[in-house]
């Protein structure tokens, strides 16, 4: 490899940037060549990949187009596809009709007021391990209504609308008597279907989600288990399609069976009212893919994924900057991406070292400010696979170039918390000795056994980059450091980022 850098450090020396184990070791002004070298595995092969730098203008214009079936090997399954309008009403009816069984208003009304109440009764975070927390601390989470915007009532209610053809009645009934609606609809559809499980019997005023193993191979034959198990998919997607902004022409392949354990658990909980009803955002992002991803599985790390026709990503991944208020949406829009004139199904997030936690710093006083960004505009660069394209994100700190996960950052921007407005100042100091905070950066944004404060104040791109999954982060926009910690409510193991 050696000869190789010196090849190109000869020939091209003003255009190269050349980055040895991600230290810079030479810059240039307008790099039009990029040289990184990191050590590989010990069987002492060389791995050359080729890469092409994104424009760094903003937002990013991804290149969707209608797929051309005449240029472009189409995957066929048995799955239905349906058209983004009323999909969910139609899925429904699909799904009684299997079954020698009309779905009316009577079973889809119930449907509706029981959707617009599942997102009040959720929060969406990542779980600490007891043994990383005093079990006397709450874990901060976010309420999964807070991602649908500043009227998260309005939307659902016209999304209902577009997709059930009926919108949620303002009898202000709670998310138990909607369940117990729903199962006394069905229950009357449904009558003359019998249960044919040789166990426990099917009793849908369970929920969903709480089948043993032993017992999940005799209700393969129980046509009453199979119904109510399609309907708590069904919901399990018209949730997920609360955070859908959808274009015209679009179509979704809902996988049929799909919801997961986690999923169908998460609406039971949510029903019961439990204390521990958070959605992990790895699953829901999943379960956002499911939509559209019918046929071959969603690639670990994809971040965008299209079906045949559509194609469905995260919005935040065209401007990669927090926006101004909380909003966590995703675009679903016709057609797959193009990249080099073809088709691709998945765009994937690059693997990336994890990013390593904080130990050096003193207890001393802080105050907001920009020390801990990074320095100059990041660098995206993406490669073409087999129909998949990956996409790379480094930012440069400390004269150091930093290799970025993005799908880890997405899962993380999702779960993190945002503030409320106080009245103190925002600028007054954090009390050093009642949270023991510890100045971090973008480079490791939280500290190993105390409260990180990462020091990205005006920088909404190094505010974004500094989200990671797995951290219990909260945003500290218009707000004191202090209150921020407060609402927090953990000490250790968490992160503060300041806006």
């Amino acid at each position: 490899m050696g000869h190789v850098v010196g090849l190109v450090q000869a020939l091209f020396p003003r255009d190269t940037v050349l980055t040895i184990e991600g230290v810079v070791i030479q810059d240039v002004d307008h790099p039009k060549i990029r040289c990184d070298v990191f050590h590989g595995d010990t069987d002492g092969l060389t791995q050359i990949q080729l890469e092409t730098s994104l424009s760094h203008t903003l937002p990013i214009k991804w290149t969707i187009k209608p797929v051309d079936p005449t240029s472009n090997p189409v995957y066929h399954d048995t799955t239905y596809s349906f058209g983004w309008s009323r999909w969910l009403a139609d899925y429904l009816r699909l799904i009684f009709m299997n079954y020698g069984l009309r779905c009316n208003r009577s079973i889809l009304e119930p449907c509706c007021k029981l959707l617009v109440h599942i997102p009040v009764s959720l929060d969406i975070g990542t779980s600490i391990p007891s043994s990383k927390m005093d079990r006397t601390e709450n874990i901060p989470t976010t309420p999964l209504l807070a991602l649908l915007g500043p009227l998260p009532q309005a939307r659902m209610c016209s999304i209902c609308e577009n997709l059930l053809d009926c919108s949620p009645t303002e009898d202000h009934t709670d998310i138990q008597t909607a369940f117990e609606a729903l199962v006394a609809a069905v229950s009357y559809v449904a009558r003359e279907l019998t249960c044919r499980c040789t166990q426990d019997r099917c009793e849908w005023s369970l929920g969903w989600g709480f089948d043993n193993a032993k017992a999940l191979e005799p209700r393969k034959r129980c046509q009453r288990y199979q119904l109510w198990k399609a309907i708590g998919n069904a919901l399990n997607l018209g949730v997920c399609s609360f955070f859908i902004d959808a274009g015209p022409n679009t179509s979704i392949r809902p996988r049929d069976g799909y919801a997961s354990y986690e999923s169908s658990r998460y609406i039971t909980k949510a029903i019961r009212k439990d204390q521990q009803n958070i959605v992990n955002p790895k699953y829901f992002l999943e379960d956002i893919f499911a939509l559209i991803a019918s046929g071959p599985e969603v690639l670990k790390n994809s971040i965008f994924t299209s079906s045949e026709s559509s194609t469905v990503y995260p919005r935040v991944l065209t401007i990669l900057r927090l926006p101004s208020r909380q909003l966590v949406t995703f675009s679903l829009v016709d057609g797959q991406i193009v990249y080099g004139h073809r088709y691709h199904r998945h765009l994937c997030a690059a693997q990336a070292r994890a990013r390593p936690k904080e130990r050096r710093g003193l207890i001393a006083t802080l105050s907001p400010s920009h020390i801990g960004a990074h320095s100059g505009s990041r660098l995206l660069t993406i490669r073409e696979g087999f129909r998949f394209l990956e996409i790379q994100c480094s930012v440069e700190y400390a004269k150091n170039e930093l290799g970025l996960n993005l799908k880890e950052v997405i899962l993380g921007y999702i779960a993190m918390r945002w503030n409320s407005i106080c009245a103190h100042p925002v600028t007054d100091n954090m009390d050093p000795f009642k949270y023991a905070p510890l100045a971090t950066s973008i480079a490791s944004p939280s500290a190993a056994g105390r409260l990180g404060v990462a020091m990205t104040r005006w920088n909404p791109v190094a505010q974004f980059l500094c989200c990671e999954n797995g951290n219990q982060a909260i945003l500290q926009r218009e707000c004191y450091l202090n209150c921020a910690a407060e609402t927090l409510g953990i000490r250790t193991n968490a992160v503060i980022i300041v806006g």
